[in-house]
């Protein structure tokens, strides 16, 4: 007769003391993540990024930006500038400062122009949203703006109140500053909604005018000296009431915008209906034209009415 062992319900299975390969693959990547998420949980990096943040901020005294604080993520990383505002010194403006939503800062992947440090900086204010690239390297710093959107309420800070225009500008732009110097800066500027807006400029009245298309492409040199190509500026289009292509200069004044001196030329069309809306300017024609197109020349400051010839 056989007799059934049984096994005690305690008794541990042999099984258990077999050897478990644990792959090496598995090893190395926990390693891989252990080791960073270590290294940030102990070492004061926050602490440190803030700390540059904020020198870098306060040490600009040619551009104030007043902040209320600054954070600083680390999944997702990126650091968040609280309620930026850039002080009135900084634009030149004769009134107000420009306040900002939240600056976002991310890094970016590597830059094959500069060898340095790629971030990328999200800058917001109502209808304007600006992205920029600045890349930090020795000595240097290269700045691009891509596929952004600025209101002319926003350029208006920028050109000392001067307010004339309204609407929507795709802004596309790179810099480059070398020993705190800014190189030369190429900008494409486009509009496909402009308007003058109904204004007062040295007694002269302008009534709301339609421009709709809008067009620059130019270079700033470090004299802030505005160079255009001839035909590069581009207002108007065959349904606004003016359409003009324009080359040449303009010298740009940092303290005063609406001193700034103007040096261009080209092709104008003139309506009737522009010419009804501003018949002063059919004094400044020695010939009208029955096509309405013009040699226009425009030499001397920029707001006055003295530099803008007609032939």
């Amino acid at each position: 007769m056989v007799q059934k062992i049984h096994k005690q319900e305690n008794t541990l299975d042999d099984s258990i003391y077999d050897k478990e390969n644990v792959p090496f693959q598995r090893i190395i990547l926990t390693a891989l993540i252990l080791i960073p998420l270590g290294f940030i949980l102990n070492f004061p990096l926050k602490g440190i990024i803030r700390s540059l943040v904020l020198s870098g901020l306060s040490n600009n005294t040619t551009c104030p930006v007043l902040y209320s604080d600054v954070e600083v993520s680390y999944f997702f990383p990126k650091i968040i500038i609280k309620n930026p505002t850039i002080t009135k010194a900084c634009i030149n403006a004769l009134e107000e400062n420009l306040n900002l939503d939240d600056i976002i800062i991310r890094p970016h992947l590597p830059s094959l122009k500069v060898l340095g440090i790629r971030f990328s900086v999200n800058l917001k204010k109502d209808k304007t949203n600006i992205y920029m690239y600045p890349v930090i390297g020795l000595g240097k710093i290269l700045i691009t703006i891509d596929d952004s959107t600025i209101h002319s309420d926003t350029i208006s800070y920028f050109t000392g109140g001067l307010d004339l225009f309204d609407g929507t500008f795709n802004l596309n732009l790179s810099t480059q500053i070398e020993n705190q110097q800014l190189q030369t800066t190429s900008i494409k500027l486009e509009s496909r909604d402009l308007y003058i807006k109904e204004s007062n400029v040295s007694n002269f009245i302008i009534p709301q005018i339609p421009l709709l298309d809008f067009s620059i492409r130019a270079t700033l040199n470090a004299d802030m000296t505005l160079r255009v190509a001839p035909g590069q500026l581009i207002i108007g289009n065959k349904n606004s009431p003016i359409f003009t292509s324009l080359g040449g200069t303009i010298n740009i004044r940092k303290d005063h915008f609406a001193s700034s001196n103007i040096d261009m030329t080209g092709e104008m069309i003139l309506t009737n209906k522009f010419l009804d809306l501003f018949p002063i300017i059919r004094l400044k024609i020695p010939n009208i034209s029955p096509t309405g197109n013009y040699i226009f020349l425009a030499r001397g400051p920029l707001l006055s009415p003295e530099s803008y010839r007609f032939q």
